[in-house]
């Protein structure tokens, strides 16, 4: 099936419901799906997300699995739409971590990124690992340019 590119937009004006971030989401999909097939997301509150997965030979591992988490794709999108910043979608991201697709996500937050200098600011580029049972994240360093 051809690939297409998704839009979704959502306003929720509930005082019952959290304030949304982001309410438009776009990223590559096929017709029908509610998330990315390729894990690449470009955020209204400019900010990107990737991934890559990874695979997990140690199947003991998945022993670890409880009925308490939430499915890696689920709580992508919800970290999506809630995260105003790389650091916030590490956090919401990582809550009831599943492990049933181990990744690891790079989110970048262009809020942070200020274009004709020579480093990045703190805090623009966060990258987790995410696999069984655990959920490692650190900031991407600074790095300088070469010119």
């Amino acid at each position: 099936m051809p690939a297409i590119c998704c839009c979704q937009h959502y306003i929720f004006d509930s005082p019952d419901i959290a304030k949304t971030s982001s309410t438009t989401v776009s990223f590559s999909s096929r017709p029908g799906d509610l998330h990315s097939k390729d894990d690449f997301f470009l955020l209204s509150n400019q900010m990107t997300v990737i991934e890559t997965s990874l695979t997990v030979f140690n199947k003991t591992l998945y022993k670890a699995l409880t009925p308490l988490t939430v499915p890696t794709w689920l709580r992508s999108q919800v970290a999506n739409r809630l995260a105003s910043t790389a650091h916030d979608w590490i956090a919401i991201f990582s809550s009831h971590n599943s492990g049933t697709h181990n990744c690891e996500w790079l989110v970048t937050d262009y809020k942070q990124f200020t274009p004709h200098t020579h480093s990045l600011a703190p805090n623009t580029t966060w990258m987790v690992d995410q696999m069984v049972d655990v959920m490692e994240s650190c900031v991407q360093p600074e790095r300088e340019r070469e010119r």
